[in-house]
């Protein structure tokens, strides 16, 4: 019974014990099921329901693990570099400030456009431990696709300021990457 197989009880109460009879029982059951109190069925019913409660359990902090390692929201994750300029059903705006030295925390972009509005040297980091630098340029338009896990720092002697446009339409239509495959 506790493995899901379907049988067939029959309440009689024995006459000092309280025995449950099975009446039908699949073959691979055994013959432990052929008698069983009505403790021990309660027991094997609490036991199935502590199992699926911490393969629930487990499965929802897996998920969660997973949400937050691939959306790590970078207005959440970094407040001190992303500020809300505008935000309703269409998009999101933010604008970053990175001082020279200074480096933000882990976060991830929805699909966005760039535009920078003050350029500098940016060492980008990935989760898979791998960095890049990247050039930005005063003046630069950019559009690009979700953006993995990463945190980036400002290498260079001047802030850089960039204003970010997320495309809330196409956020619910993209699939995130696994977050080392993000450049």
């Amino acid at each position: 019974i506790s493995d899901g197989a379907a049988a067939v009880v029959v309440m009689s109460k024995a006459k000092a014990e309280g025995v449950f009879r099975i009446i039908h029982t699949p073959s691979h059951v055994g013959d432990w099921a052929q008698r069983l109190t009505f403790p021990e069925i309660a027991m094997q019913r609490r036991i199935q329901e502590l199992f699926l409660c911490a393969a629930l359990t487990l499965a929802g902090q897996c998920l969660a693990a997973d949400q937050s390692a691939t959306d790590l929201d970078a207005l959440t994750a970094s407040p001190a570099n992303f500020t809300l300029l505008l935000e309703n059903e269409h998009v999101r705006v933010l604008e970053y400030v990175l001082l020279p030295g200074e480096q933000d925390q882990w976060h991830t972009h929805p699909p966005k456009v760039s535009y920078v509005l003050s350029g500098g040297k940016l060492e980008i980091h990935l989760d898979d431990g791998t960095s890049f630098l990247a050039d930005e340029k005063t003046g630069a338009a950019d559009w690009a696709g979700v953006r993995g896990k990463h945190y980036v720092k400002n290498v260079g002697s001047t802030p850089v300021r960039i204003l970010l446009v997320e495309d809330k339409a196409a956020a619910k239509a993209a699939t995130p990457p696994p977050s080392s495959s993000a450049k």
